[in-house]
């Protein structure tokens, strides 16, 4: 099973997504990280470490009937999870078998961060 990270890393995952609560109720670090333009680091384990810049958010609360998780996800689509098949029922089984361990996907309110990798960071910099 390869988690959205191993995309992220590849350059085929464009989006990240984490929740804008923490367990406590309080504002996750995420959330405090997670503004345009701000650089940081993915992580996959030991030595893979990249760059990448925020260069967009989008916040899902959810809406009257609609959890927050599948606002995001229909939303976001295979730019969140693509290795995932295309319905959103394999996304969101894909989601929770990656993350659903760790939250309660239904009542979570998530952010989520468009990333520029820092192969594209460098590309864009210099076409400039």
């Amino acid at each position: 099973k390869t988690c959205p990270s191993a995309a992220l890393m590849a350059g085929r995952q464009i989006w990240a997504a984490r929740p804008l609560l923490g367990k406590s109720g309080r504002p996750s670090m995420p959330a405090h990280l997670g503004t345009v333009g701000r650089v940081v680091i993915l992580q996959s384990g030991r030595g893979t470490n990249n760059l990448a810049r925020i260069v967009e958010t989008r916040k899902y609360l959810g809406q009257a009937n609609v959890p927050a998780i599948k606002e995001m996800l229909l939303d976001l689509g295979t730019d969140l999870l693509p290795d995932a098949p295309s319905s959103f029922e394999a996304r969101f089984d894909e989601f929770v078998s990656c993350y659903g361990k760790f939250w309660n996907l239904q009542t979570m309110t998530f952010v989520a961060m468009r990333l520029e990798l820092e192969r594209d960071i460098t590309a864009s910099a210099h076409a400039a």
